[in-house]
């Protein structure tokens, strides 16, 4: 278990959303300037190819995708709108790239438009998407392709899988008590040391003692060895009530707060 916690502690975790938004290509035209289908006129059958990968990578490489690769198959026309779609073509809308290793935070988005023909396929247009992300973060936006021929809206946003934290998803926390550690995880990752243990750092594995006993109604052992008292309790050992004046100045008895 500890190797396996170690192993994880080296990875980091994180999942790239894209929810795909619309396209556009009012010309029909391909890459070369030609429409789709000189014959008919008609829209172009388009087929979008998505790349993920570090940013300033060369775009003449497009088979370098080390965060994942999708293509799916034929989506619409030349004016799509796929904002509430819950598909694109063939793939899920959002399309998540799930991902084992630290967010990389600078990132580009490579996304190559195909025109399905039946004898050989054409090229429309190409994207390069650099943008930065921090995790919760979302940016939606309109690119331009290097052919200028379409325009894509994209939200593009990235979370930190399950139990990984901080701003490149890499710090690990999972809540235990048992021997190897007493914690539970705050908001950023941080280890917090179940009650009667201490020293976050060693997985809160050290115990302590309050040199008083604390009343288990009205107070906890704090790090510092004495009672903290709740709303309502006091004393050095937190079992003393506190009440209202006219409880106690009348013919009541003060058991509990009030």
């Amino acid at each position: 278990a500890v190797l396996l916690q170690l192993l994880v502690l080296a990875r980091g975790d994180f999942i790239f959303n894209l929810k795909f938004q619309s396209y556009t290509n009012p010309r029909s035209f391909d890459s070369d300037g030609n429409n789709c289908d000189p014959v008919d006129f008609i829209s172009c059958e388009n087929r979008f190819e998505f790349c993920l990968r570090e940013a300033g990578h060369s775009h003449d490489d497009l088979s370098h995708c080390p965060y994942g690769r999708f293509e799916s198959g034929e989506v619409g026309g030349d004016n799509i709108d796929l904002s509430s779609s819950d598909s694109i073509g063939n793939l899920p809308n959002p399309l998540l790239f799930v991902n084992s290793g630290k967010w990389m935070g600078f990132f580009q988005l490579a996304i190559v438009v195909i025109d399905i023909d039946l004898d050989a396929d054409d090229l429309i247009d190409r994207f390069f998407i650099e943008e930065e992300l921090a995790p919760n973060e979302e940016v939606t936006s309109t690119y331009s392709g290097v052919f200028n021929n379409g325009h894509i809206t994209l939200s593009l946003s990235v979370v930190c899988a399950e139990y990984f934290y901080t701003t490149d998803c890499s710090l690990y926390c999972v809540a235990r008590d048992d021997m190897l550690g007493h914690y539970t995880c705050d908001e950023n990752g941080g280890k917090v040391c179940l009650q009667g243990y201490t020293e976050p750092e060693t997985n809160c594995i050290k115990r302590y003692n309050c040199v008083l006993t604390c009343s288990p109604e009205g107070g906890t052992c704090s790090e510092s060895r004495s009672c903290v008292c709740e709303d309502g309790w006091s004393g050095v050992n937190c079992d003393v009530a506190v009440c209202s004046p006219e409880c106690v100045t009348g013919n009541g008895q003060c058991v509990a707060p009030n």
